[in-house]
Parts: C-alpha cells; structure tokens; sequence
C-alpha cells in the first residue's frame, strides 16, 4: 500500500491547478492522494493517502514534477486503487513495524468521525502553507487572516477528534493490571504458562521497577526462580552492580531468590541462551528465539526439553526409563522426569565402615548410618578395658596412661613407662646401656672399672660435669659447674639476660626464677598493655606483650540490621552493616486486608499504605477519621467532649476525647488523713497523700499565755504539747522610738527583766514595792519590753520645751516650720 500512495501533495485536482513550478511537498500525515483517471472515490469523498509521512529512501521528497512542470507520471501510475478513502484514525505508517502488509488495505473510517468544515477545507485547499500561483489565484478573495487561520482549522479538527497517539496506547497497554477473571483463570497454571500468558498480553511486571515489561525490552531470567527483570533500563544490571559492591566479592545475588550468580547481567538472551538479542515475531512468545528449547530437565534427565523456547522451568519428562533400586538389588520402569528414588524391600546389607557389621536398614538412599554395636577393648597392659562404638580400629589395642606393673629384663627394677605396647626392655642402669662415668667423658675401661649387673654403682670421674642446662641467653646457654655426678643437675646459681617478645622491655632475673617461668608461660612477657586501635577502628588491643603488626578485630558485630529484626554477623567493622538482604515471599497486606503488596517482600519493610479507613476496635463511639496503618498503636481521637475535672470540682468543655481527665486548677481541699488538714494541692488525679506519708502542716492551735497557734508538726487529734512559742513578735520602748523584732518566748523574759530592775530602784529609793499580778496582752508586751536610750530621753526634752513655747514638733521632736530668721553675711564671716 506504501508504493501505491505518491509521493508529492501537490498534484492537479478540481480545486487545485497544475502548478508550472518544481515544488518539493513537506509531507505530513492528513496529506491528500491525487485523483487518477477512472478512479471513483468512495461516499464521493476525495482520494487521499491513508498513510502520509515518509516516502522511504526517498526522504522527504514528495513530488518531483517532469521538464515541461507537468507531474511525474511515475506518481500517477503508482495512485491508490478505487475503493481506499481517507481515514483519519489510521495510526502514522512505519515500515519496520510488526504486521504490515501492504496488500491489505486500511480500514475504513468511522462514520461521523471527520469533521464537515475540515473536509471541505482539505478539498479546497490542498496545502495551505504552498506558496505558488495555484493558492494565490484561488485565495485571492480572502482575507489575509484568513490564509493563516486554515491550517489551525485543520489542527483543531484533528484535536478534536478520538484519535490517540502510538505511545498514548502503548501506555494505556502497560497500564493494564489482571482481572480477577484472569487471576482465577492462571491460579491453577503453572509457572511456564502464567509467565507466557502475562508477557504476551503486556502484563508481567519488573519486581526491581515495578513498570510493565514490553515485547521490545532486553530482559534477563533467573535460572532458579525464574522472575523476569529489565536489562534495557539498567534494572538488572544496576542491581548487580550495586549487590557485587555490597557483598565484596565476584558474585551478585538475585533480587528475589537471592541465588548468587558469577556473570554480570549485561546482554540480552533468549529464554534458552542460545540466541543474544532476540527478535519478536507475532505468534512466538516474547523474549525466546523460536526455537527448541533444548535445555536440561531436573532429577538428571538425560533427555533435553522439546518445546519451544519458554520462560519458567521445562515440562517434566514424560518418556519411561528403568532404573535401579538404591540398594541395587532390583530394577523398576518409571517416568524419567518424576526424579523418585526407587526402593524396594529387601534389606540393604552393605558393609558398614567398621567392616565387620552389615546394614541391617531396609533399601534406603544415602551413605548407611555408623555402626551402632558396642564392644570392649583392651588396653596394652590388660588392666583397663573400655567399651566403645564399633569402629575399625576395634581390633587395636590402646594406651590407658596408667603405671605400667612390668618389670625391666634384669628381673630387679620396676618398668617406669607409662602403658605400652611391646616388652618392657632392659633398664636404664643395665651394663649394656652404661658404658661412660655420667659426664660421659671417660668410659668405665679408662677408670679400671667393669660392672656386671645393673645393681652395680656407676663410678665419677674427677672432672667438672659441663651439661648444657636450660637457663642463659639462647644460644649461648649455662654449662653445669659441679663435678661428675649422677642425675640430673643442680639448679643454676647464675643470672639470665631476658628480653620480652616485644622488645620493649630487658631485665636480669636468676636463672631459677628464669626456669620457673619458661615452664608455666613458655616465654618471658612485659606487662606493658597494646593501645593501638584495631581494624574496626572502635576496639583497642589490650593484649599484653603485643607483637602484631596489623590488629584485626575478630568480634562479631552483632548490631541491628537496618530492618530491626536481623543482626550483622559479619567480623567486626567500620561504617555501616550491609542492609538486610532477607526477603518474604508471601503476599503482604494491610491491617485491614484490603491492600495487598506482591512479593518479594523486603526484610523489616511496613506494611502497605492502605486508603481504607481503620477497621480497629476503639474505645469511644466517635467516627473513625484517620486511615488503615502498620501502627501498634491508633491516633488518638480529637473530637472534643465535655469531661469533669479530677476532684468533680467543674465541668471542663472542649476536651479531646483521648485525654481521660482534666483538672480545673482549684485547690482540692479534700480532707488529709490527720483529720485536721486538708489537701492545698492543685486538682489533681492521684492521692493527696502517699503510701505511709505522714502529715508535716502547722498545727493551728491557739496557744493559751499567747495569742499565736502552736506552730507545732500536725499531732492529729491529741493535746499540744507544751513548748516555747517562736512566733516573731515586734516590740518597742516607752516612746516607741525603738523598735526590735523578738520570739515570742524572748518577750517574757523581757518583762521579767524589767520588772526585777524597778524593783531593785524601788529598794533603792526606799519605796515599798507593790505586789502586782502580770498581765501579759499583746499592747503590753510591745510598750514596756524595751528601755529608752540617751537618745530617747532628748526627745522627750525636746518635746517638753517645745510644748512649753507652743511649737509644732514632728515624732522626732524636730520643729515643722522652718526658721524665718535669716543672719547677714558679714555677721556669719565675723
């Protein structure tokens, strides 16, 4: 249909003369086909060209007329056949798209679908925006404004049309979720034909992006679980990058399964392997080649699989093979791809690895148990036998570690190895075995000394014994100083040059104390302690003596996993563990139930977002606002609500419901347990007093000589006890000039002061004294506890004088009005 459709839009028609110019057309998709004689367009509509757009190699060439400006007759033999009309919804042509064929014709238009206004536009003006004598012979008339109006006609005519671009309806397509139809339909199915039904229909999605996977994507294929990922957006492949980087080493792991896998995820395969970047064809399940799969079956099937190139695992076997029992008495025919163990029910009776005991089991697979049988056996000197598992070592005997009782050859001195195998042997003091003096530097011949038994003394020499003993620098050890002697040598009388591991410390120690060490450490150590910090740059040596150069933590670290379920069982190290690389398999849902989110399922991840709203029980009746969450715990309600406060004092309004109680700021004034107090406290929830809290308040009392309360700790209901009152009380002298704050308690002794010194003037005056009863009042106490000073006294004068001459005098006995005689200055320089 391509060849058929010329290449120029400018072409003579009935509103369009033939233009004597060489135009070049632009091309577009609305452009019209030139009328060839004999042909009849349908429903009288003009012929156009259903596909427009790009005439092949030939660019954008549309119509390139003959030497005279006549048109190509090559166009017009090349016109399109009676029958095709214009089709506005036909999608833009591309050669390379799957299911063209140009032998069949596009379908037709919709009815109703074009707009009558853009038809008549389009047959009028074939290409408004072509400059030449044709458009202006026939725009002549028109307005200017107009000319230009004609092409926004034809564009909101195609706007205003049903018509949906090619990515708008690959996206509608990716958008498409499963049916429950269709969910029900592939429950039962297994994996290979749900895989192939979702990727044929557009609606397998990439469990790394979660966006649908198109026929035109690379994609790779897991060999263990056979989810499907994108290679073309980079899904796969940066998640292998960013695993391999994570776990350190040449290995990723699958998102899903986490399989580890050696190669990098980066070409594009078929499902078998054997065809890189594959091409889809219509009718051929997307991402395989089209050929025989050809890949090896489970359960060891030598027989490889014969369908089709296919996504999931192979179709099992169904030929017939005879294979032999575990044990492999006997032989059974059964289905090659089943991967059955076959048994019969005969005893097994393989040797067990004791080999002397038989399995006694019926046919079983695997290596055969242990030998259970226990039996006894003998040690070398026959006095401690054990019992133990079967084994085949049983026939050996073995060394008990006890004293062997044998006795050497010479019949007279005890054998004093441990138990041994073979015979004891001569003794370590028979003639044969001693040949020299102990310091083995003369032999008995050279000393004129023969022996015949073992019981015969060994004879010294007179020179120094000269051993190496253990003590001393190494390499240059201390020798024996004693004369020729038997056994071992005396200790060492030197002193031995140490150095510690770490040289860091150097000392000399005897060579006794030296020994001493060397036979319970193995080697002298300082006491200095390593500070150094170790590879994980947290934890520090502390070993003492250290000689390692590089300090490797060995710890576990052992800290919370991102998820907060899972621990870090790597080796101790710095930075942040690796993220949690668990994973669910099982659907996750809401609280509620309603949203479900698709494995895999991360480790510690929250539960889906749920728009529903919450399906909890609550404690109040109010409305439910907030939505289904992952929370332990709900919101808590606001809806406001009138409460009581906690001493019933007042009703609080506007509340929030989940506030269960209030308080007014009212004193409680609730009775204390003393009987006598209450509470002072602000409204408050809890008890005015605590557990075993005893009342500390004032008692209120008003004591019986004075007029303030006793002041006492609260006693209850009992009597106050009687006790000095230390209430301040403020007191003056006769004038009361003098003024001084006193306890209350003072204020008596003051009195009887006072009262004692009259008396004594009264004697001294000659007075006789007046027996008078004290009556002790508060107006009393404050004038006649204080005596008046020098000062006072010059008041009172003062007073006295200017009552005399009729002056106005203030407290301090000081005039009111000012002086009005005024002294010359001369008189006070005089």
């Amino acid at each position: 249909m391509a060849e058929n459709v010329p290449e120029s839009s400018n072409i003579p028609t009935t509103s369009n003369p033939p233009n004597p110019r060489v135009n070049r057309g632009r091309g577009g998709r609305f452009r019209q086909a030139p009328k060839q004689e004999g042909a009849v367009p349908v429903n009288d509509e003009p012929t156009t060209n259903p596909r427009g757009g790009r005439r092949g190699h030939r660019g954008n060439y549309r119509g390139r007329g003959g030497k005279n400006g006549a048109p190509n007759t090559d166009n017009q033999s090349r016109a399109a056949p009676p029958g095709f009309a214009f089709n506005p919804e036909a999608p833009t042509f591309h050669p390379q798209l799957p299911g063209f064929n140009p032998s069949v014709p596009p379908p037709p238009p919709p009815p109703n679908s074009q707009n009558p206004q853009r038809r008549q536009t389009q047959t009028q003006n074939q290409n408004p925006r072509r400059r030449g004598p044709a458009n202006t012979n026939q725009n002549q008339n028109q307005p200017p404004k107009q000319q230009h109006q004609q092409p926004k006609i034809q564009k909101n005519g195609r706007e205003q049309g049903n018509r949906k671009g090619q990515g708008a309806r690959r996206r509608e397509q990716k958008e498409e979720q499963l049916t429950e139809d269709e969910i029900k339909m592939l429950a039962n199915k297994p994996l290979r034909e749900r895989l192939i039904y979702q990727l044929e229909n557009n609606k397998y999605e990439c469990a790394i992006c979660y966006t649908r996977i198109t026929n035109r994507q690379g994609v790779w294929s897991c060999k263990t679980c056979y989810h499907i990922f994108h290679i073309s957006t980079g899904c796969i492949t940066d998640w292998a990058k960013s695993s391999r980087d994570k776990e350190g080493a040449n290995t990723w792991r699958c998102p899903t399964c986490q399989t580890e896998n050696d190669a990098m995820p980066y070409n594009y395969f078929c499902f078998c392997g054997r065809q890189r970047n594959p091409n889809f064809r219509v009718g051929e399940t997307p991402h395989s080649c089209g050929d025989t799969c050809g890949r090896a079956r489970k359960f060891g099937c030598p027989h490889p699989c014969t369908e089709l190139c296919h996504p999931g695992p192979c179709v099992e076997c169904q030929l017939y093979t005879t294979k032999p029992c575990v044990c492999g008495k006997t032989k059974k025919s059964v289905r090659c791809g089943k991967g059955e163990e076959v048994k019969c029910d005969s005893v097994c009776g393989k040797l067990l690895s004791c080999e002397h005991h038989t399995c006694e089991q019926i046919c079983h697979s695997g290596p055969c148990n242990e030998c259970t049988m226990i039996i006894e056996q003998n040690c070398f000197c026959a006095r401690n036998p054990r019992e133990m598992p079967c084994s085949p070592q049983n026939g050996e005997k073995y060394a008990c570690g006890s004293e062997c009782d044998g006795v050497f050859s010479c019949g007279v001195h005890s054998c004093t190895r441990k138990c041994h195998e073979n015979k004891c042997g001569e003794c370590e003091t028979g003639v044969n075995r001693v040949r020299t003096c102990p310091c083995g530097r003369h032999t008995l011949t050279s000393l004129g000394v023969t022996r015949t038994k073992c019981t015969d003394k060994v004879p010294t020499c007179d020179s120094i014994c000269d051993k190496w003993l253990s003590c001393g620098t190494p390499g240059k050890n201390h020798r024996c100083q004693r004369k020729c002697h038997e056994g071992p040598c005396p200790p060492c009388t030197l002193n031995t040059s140490v150095v510690c591991r770490c040289a860091s410390s150097k000392g000399v120690m005897p060579c006794e104390e030296y020994l001493e060490i060397m036979k319970t450490s193995g080697e002298y150590l300082c006491t200095r302690r390593c500070r150094k910090k170790k590879s994980c740059g947290m934890h520090k040596c502390q070993e003492v003596c250290c000689i390692y150069e590089e300090h490797f933590c060995l710890q576990l670290c052992n800290k919370r996993l991102s998820c907060g379920i899972h621990t870090c069982e790597n080796v101790c190290h710095a930075g942040q563990c690796r993220p949690c690389l668990q994973a669910s398999f099982d659907e996750q849902f809401c609280h509620c139930g309603t949203t479900v989110r698709m494995p895999p399922i991360p480790c510690g991840a929250r539960l889906p977002v749920c728009s529903q709203p919450c399906s909890r029980p609550h404690n109040c009746d109010h409305t439910v606002t907030h939505k289904c969450h992952g929370d332990q715990n709900c919101p808590p309600c606001t809806q406001l609500t009138d409460k009581i406060c906690y001493g019933g004092h007042m009703v609080r309004k506007n509340i929030p419901c989940h506030i269960q109680s209030v308080s007014c700021g009212v004193v409680c004034q609730k009775p204390l347990r003393c009987g006598v107090h209450v509470c002072q406290r602000s409204c408050h929830g809890d008890s005015c007093e605590k557990e075993g809290e005893k009342c500390m308040k004032k008692c209120e009392v008003i004591r019986e000589l004075c007029e303030h309360p006793c002041a006492l700790p609260c006693h209850g209901d009992s009597p106050c006890e009687p006790s000095p009152c230390k209430a301040i009380t403020s007191v003056t002298c006769e004038c009361g000039r003098l003024q001084k704050d006193v306890a209350c308690c003072e204020v008596e002794k003051m009195i009887q002061s006072r009262l004692e010194k009259e008396e004594e003037r009264r004697k001294e005056e000659g007075q006789e004294s007046e027996e008078r009863k004290l009556k002790r009042s508060f107006s009393f106490s404050q004038l006649n506890c204080m005596k008046c000073d020098e000062e006072c006294k010059k008041l009172e004068r003062n007073r006295k004088v200017a009552e005399a001459l009729g002056v106005e005098t203030d407290e301090f006995g000081m005039s009111k009005i000012a002086p009005i005689i005024s002294f010359p200055c001369y008189l006070k320089d005089m």
